[in-house]
Protein backbone atom coordinates (compact mmCIF):
# COMPACT_ATOMS: atom_id res chain seq x y z
CA UNK A 1 0.00 0.00 0.00
CA UNK A 2 2.60 2.64 0.72
CA UNK A 3 4.83 1.30 -2.46
CA UNK A 4 1.08 2.52 -4.26
CA UNK A 5 1.15 5.56 -2.42
CA UNK A 6 4.33 6.68 -3.17
CA UNK A 7 3.77 5.62 -6.94
CA UNK A 8 0.34 7.67 -7.26
CA UNK A 9 2.30 10.48 -5.11
CA UNK A 10 5.28 10.77 -7.94
CA UNK A 11 2.50 10.69 -10.82
CA UNK A 12 0.83 13.28 -9.20
CA UNK A 13 4.14 15.19 -9.04
CA UNK A 14 4.74 15.04 -12.47
CA UNK A 15 1.59 15.90 -14.08
CA UNK A 16 1.46 19.21 -11.89
CA UNK A 17 4.86 20.30 -13.24
CA UNK A 18 4.04 19.25 -16.80
CA UNK A 19 1.20 21.28 -16.31
CA UNK A 20 2.77 24.16 -15.26
CA UNK A 21 5.59 23.73 -18.47
CA UNK A 22 2.65 23.70 -20.42
CA UNK A 23 1.17 26.99 -19.03
CA UNK A 24 4.57 28.53 -19.17
CA UNK A 25 5.44 27.37 -22.44
CA UNK A 26 1.81 28.80 -23.75
CA UNK A 27 2.26 32.11 -21.97
CA UNK A 28 5.96 32.64 -23.38
CA UNK A 29 3.84 31.48 -27.10
CA UNK A 30 1.50 34.52 -26.81
CA UNK A 31 4.12 37.11 -25.45
CA UNK A 32 5.61 35.85 -29.07
CA UNK A 33 3.00 37.51 -31.35
CA UNK A 34 0.84 36.45 -34.21
CA UNK A 35 1.83 33.08 -35.83
CA UNK A 36 2.08 34.29 -39.08
CA UNK A 37 4.75 36.64 -37.85
CA UNK A 38 6.86 33.46 -36.80
CA UNK A 39 6.50 31.22 -39.80
CA UNK A 40 9.17 31.92 -42.01
CA UNK A 41 7.63 33.02 -45.02
CA UNK A 42 6.18 36.30 -46.36
CA UNK A 43 2.41 35.91 -45.78
CA UNK A 44 -0.56 37.67 -44.66
CA UNK A 45 0.39 41.38 -44.66
CA UNK A 46 3.79 41.22 -44.79
CA UNK A 47 6.04 43.12 -46.76
CA UNK A 48 8.94 41.13 -45.80
CA UNK A 49 10.01 37.82 -44.51
CA UNK A 50 7.64 37.73 -41.19
CA UNK A 51 7.81 41.64 -40.72
CA UNK A 52 5.98 44.38 -41.91
CA UNK A 53 2.10 44.56 -42.25
CA UNK A 54 0.40 46.33 -39.24
CA UNK A 55 0.65 42.89 -37.24
CA UNK A 56 3.95 42.26 -37.39
CA UNK A 57 7.26 43.95 -36.29
CA UNK A 58 8.43 47.00 -39.10
CA UNK A 59 10.72 46.06 -41.80
CA UNK A 60 13.76 47.27 -42.46
CA UNK A 61 13.47 48.49 -46.20
CA UNK A 62 16.85 48.64 -49.08
CA UNK A 63 16.44 51.80 -50.40
CA UNK A 64 17.77 52.15 -53.95
CA UNK A 65 21.58 53.86 -54.46
CA UNK A 66 20.44 56.33 -56.52
CA UNK A 67 17.52 59.25 -56.78
CA UNK A 68 15.51 59.28 -59.66
CA UNK A 69 12.50 61.03 -61.10
CA UNK A 70 9.11 59.24 -59.95
CA UNK A 71 7.20 57.19 -62.81
CA UNK A 72 9.54 57.59 -65.61
CA UNK A 73 11.79 54.76 -67.47
CA UNK A 74 15.08 55.59 -69.11
CA UNK A 75 15.11 53.07 -71.91
CA UNK A 76 17.25 53.26 -74.96
CA UNK A 77 15.04 52.54 -78.03
CA UNK A 78 16.90 52.63 -81.53
CA UNK A 79 18.77 54.91 -81.83
CA UNK A 80 18.18 56.71 -78.94
CA UNK A 81 17.51 56.59 -74.73
CA UNK A 82 14.06 57.73 -74.05
CA UNK A 83 12.28 58.63 -71.09
CA UNK A 84 9.05 57.55 -70.77
CA UNK A 85 6.56 58.92 -68.30
CA UNK A 86 4.47 56.07 -66.35
CA UNK A 87 0.66 56.51 -67.48
CA UNK A 88 -0.79 53.65 -64.79
CA UNK A 89 0.45 50.10 -63.08
CA UNK A 90 -1.03 46.98 -61.86
CA UNK A 91 -0.33 44.62 -59.96
CA UNK A 92 -1.59 40.97 -60.26
CA UNK A 93 -1.46 37.32 -58.47
CA UNK A 94 -1.00 34.12 -59.86
CA UNK A 95 -0.32 30.91 -57.53
CA UNK A 96 2.19 33.38 -55.00
CA UNK A 97 3.66 34.68 -57.47
CA UNK A 98 3.31 38.57 -58.40
CA UNK A 99 3.68 40.44 -61.58
CA UNK A 100 3.88 44.66 -61.52
CA UNK A 101 2.77 46.18 -64.58
CA UNK A 102 4.02 50.12 -65.60
CA UNK A 103 2.20 50.99 -68.86
CA UNK A 104 3.49 54.65 -70.46
CA UNK A 105 2.54 56.91 -72.80
CA UNK A 106 3.55 55.29 -76.13
CA UNK A 107 1.13 52.24 -74.96
CA UNK A 108 4.05 50.28 -73.99
CA UNK A 109 4.80 48.90 -70.72
CA UNK A 110 7.25 47.35 -68.58
CA UNK A 111 6.82 44.18 -66.50
CA UNK A 112 8.31 42.83 -63.41
CA UNK A 113 7.44 39.66 -62.69
CA UNK A 114 8.40 37.57 -59.06
CA UNK A 115 7.77 34.09 -58.22
CA UNK A 116 6.67 35.41 -54.66
CA UNK A 117 5.43 38.46 -52.79
CA UNK A 118 8.39 40.51 -53.49
CA UNK A 119 10.13 41.36 -50.09
CA UNK A 120 10.89 45.01 -49.15
CA UNK A 121 13.85 43.82 -47.14
CA UNK A 122 15.86 42.25 -49.71
CA UNK A 123 17.98 43.75 -53.14
CA UNK A 124 16.71 41.31 -56.15
CA UNK A 125 18.23 40.72 -59.61
CA UNK A 126 16.63 41.43 -62.61
CA UNK A 127 17.15 38.69 -65.06
CA UNK A 128 16.47 38.56 -68.88
CA UNK A 129 15.53 34.53 -68.68
CA UNK A 130 12.24 34.21 -67.04
CA UNK A 131 12.30 30.09 -67.07
CA UNK A 132 13.72 29.33 -63.57
CA UNK A 133 13.39 32.25 -61.38
CA UNK A 134 15.31 32.03 -57.99
CA UNK A 135 13.48 33.90 -54.78
CA UNK A 136 16.18 36.48 -55.30
CA UNK A 137 15.24 37.56 -58.58
CA UNK A 138 12.75 40.09 -61.11
CA UNK A 139 12.24 38.87 -64.86
CA UNK A 140 11.89 42.44 -66.00
CA UNK A 141 10.58 43.38 -69.78
CA UNK A 142 9.83 45.44 -71.56
CA UNK A 143 7.08 45.09 -73.82
CA UNK A 144 7.29 47.15 -77.15
CA UNK A 145 8.05 47.31 -80.90
CA UNK A 146 11.11 46.19 -79.93
CA UNK A 147 10.75 43.73 -76.96
CA UNK A 148 13.69 44.35 -74.62
CA UNK A 149 15.46 42.09 -71.57
CA UNK A 150 18.02 42.87 -69.39
CA UNK A 151 19.79 43.03 -65.54
CA UNK A 152 20.41 45.43 -63.09
CA UNK A 153 19.78 45.25 -59.19
CA UNK A 154 16.06 46.03 -58.48
CA UNK A 155 14.82 47.51 -55.13
CA UNK A 156 11.23 47.48 -54.04
CA UNK A 157 9.97 49.57 -51.58
CA UNK A 158 6.77 50.44 -49.78
CA UNK A 159 5.69 53.66 -49.08
CA UNK A 160 2.73 55.51 -47.61
CA UNK A 161 1.03 52.37 -48.75
CA UNK A 162 2.18 52.02 -52.41
CA UNK A 163 4.80 49.57 -53.80
CA UNK A 164 7.82 51.78 -55.15
CA UNK A 165 10.19 49.23 -57.41
CA UNK A 166 13.51 51.03 -58.16
CA UNK A 167 16.02 50.46 -60.38
CA UNK A 168 19.56 52.80 -60.78
CA UNK A 169 21.11 51.27 -63.79
CA UNK A 170 19.34 48.40 -65.83
CA UNK A 171 20.77 46.68 -69.02
CA UNK A 172 17.81 46.66 -71.34
CA UNK A 173 18.72 45.40 -74.40
CA UNK A 174 16.64 43.51 -77.57
CA UNK A 175 16.51 39.53 -77.52
CA UNK A 176 20.46 38.11 -78.21
CA UNK A 177 22.17 41.55 -78.43
CA UNK A 178 23.90 43.41 -76.14
CA UNK A 179 23.06 46.60 -74.30
CA UNK A 180 24.00 49.78 -75.78
CA UNK A 181 26.57 51.64 -73.35
CA UNK A 182 23.54 54.26 -71.60
CA UNK A 183 22.28 54.61 -68.72
CA UNK A 184 18.62 53.10 -68.46
CA UNK A 185 16.65 52.84 -65.20
CA UNK A 186 13.71 53.35 -63.82
CA UNK A 187 11.52 54.32 -60.65
CA UNK A 188 7.84 53.35 -60.83
CA UNK A 189 5.15 54.00 -58.04
CA UNK A 190 2.57 51.61 -58.28
CA UNK A 191 -1.10 51.96 -57.13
Amino acid sequence: MKRGLIIFSALVFLMANCRKKELRDFKTYEDLGVIHCLNGVIDSTELGLDCGGGACSPCVQLEAPCVLPNNIIKIAISPFLQSLDVTSTSITTNNGSHTFRAYTTNGHYLSLSFINKADITKMYKGTSDSSFLEDWEVFVKYHGSLDKVGSGDVYVNYISGHYVITCCDFSFSSWGSSAPNVEQNFKITFD
